[in-house]
């Protein structure tokens, strides 16, 4: 099976993802398509899940644990997110790195760490395959990730569990 190190394409039943079948024997915009169409299923099984069993809780690695504080849990992991401010498309302004969703902040690790308290985010929109995170000062983030789908919907059920 061919998988793409970023995300599994199987299920919990050792089903093949139909992302396997197109690896190496289609074209761009198919790839993206299907990628995007699996980002949509992980997000809504996301979705339900946090619906029926709340937000789930991952055990902070070295990286961020210094940074939480008491009662701050992680609740999403990236390895790797391009994070433009501002979204001003400046390739020299973007920062790069492992990125935290905790209970109560979005935290970019990379050379220049940014920090987003979850109480200062006032929408979260997707274009296309980046995920915008508008900020109440008018100010925003523009992120490339993978699964951007998935990321709004844990940014958005953490956003409903600070504001309880």
């Amino acid at each position: 099976m061919t998988s793409i190190p970023w995300f599994s394409t199987s299920n919990d039943t050792g089903d093949v993802s139909p992302i396997d079948d197109l690896v190496g024997h289609t074209t761009d915009e198919a790839m993206d398509a299907a990628l995007a169409e699996h980002d949509g299923r992980e997000a809504e099984a996301a979705r339900e899940q946090y619906r029926t069993t709340g937000l789930p809780h991952i055990s902070p690695d070295d990286a961020v644990a210094a940074h939480l504080s008491p009662g701050e849990g992680v609740v999403a992991v990236r390895a790797l997110v391009s994070v433009d401010r501002d979204g001003a498309g400046d390739v020299t302004g973007a920062i790069s790195g492992p990125l935290y969703l905790t209970t109560h902040r979005l935290m970019l690790l990379g050379g220049s760490p940014v920090t987003v308290d979850l109480s200062v985010i006032d929408e979260l929109a997707l274009v296309g395959e980046r995920l915008l995170v508008s900020l109440r000062d008018g100010t925003g983030l523009d992120l490339q990730v993978a699964g951007p789908r998935l990321l709004r919907v844990q940014i958005a059920a953490a956003l409903m569990g600070a504001r309880g």
